[in-house]
């Protein structure tokens, strides 16, 4: 499977140069809900694998590990299975003139 990283051509020109590709703080992302998002998708994932009666333990365990998640940073970088997606490039390519990284 091949991923993919939308990107300007200043990004890629650094991802190439230094080999690097660097995460970006998620508080700075254009969707305040992404972190949310995985949570809850992390959630719903870990119940699946767990007996009903474990519930409110993991739910213990989540808030307990995440009562401070509003003062952490937290960092992430995004790729997409899609080649050419409009919305992959509107949302991360600046001035939608940017490029597309095979990983």
């Amino acid at each position: 499977m091949n991923l993919y990283h939308y990107t300007d051509f200043n990004a890629m020109r650094g991802i190439i140069t230094n080999g690097e590709i660097w995460l970006w703080n998620l508080r700075r992302m254009n969707d305040s809900q992404e972190m949310q998002y995985f949570i809850n998708e992390l959630k719903i994932a870990v119940k699946k694998q767990l007996d009903p009666k474990d519930f409110p333990a993991m739910e213990a365990l989540f808030s307990e590990n995440l009562k401070d998640f509003e003062k952490l940073s937290s960092f992430a970088a995004c790729f997409s299975e899609y080649e050419d997606d409009a919305a992959q490039w509107s949302r991360y390519a600046k001035k939608r003139y940017g490029s597309v990284h095979c990983l």
